[in-house]
């Protein structure tokens, strides 16, 4: 899942072992990697204690979930990018 979100093995490892809490930057990459959806997506951000907003960035959030569930990393950062949003980064 690693190269597909963006995020290094450690990062993953200490979130899914409860080391860290991962920002709604990370979970949203690992929505996109594991092609959650709207659905499952959304859940998995409010188990991380997430809610998306009315936000600009958290409505882009919503449309990858809803629009762009199966296209890569990178097709989600060229939707981010043409909006004037900030892009998934690497997170070591």
């Amino acid at each position: 899942m690693g190269i597909k979100s963006l995020v290094s093995r450690r990062t993953i490892d200490r979130a899914l072992n409860g080391h860290v809490i991962p920002s709604i930057e990370t979970v949203m990459a690992f929505c996109i990697a594991l092609e959650l959806g709207a659905v499952f997506g959304n859940q998995l951000l409010e188990s991380a204690g997430y809610r998306l907003t009315a936000s600009r960035i958290h409505c882009a959030y919503q449309v990858l979930l809803d629009i762009y569930s199966g296209k890569s990393i990178y097709e989600c950062n060229e939707f981010l990018s043409a909006n004037g949003l900030a892009l998934f980064r690497e997170i070591a």
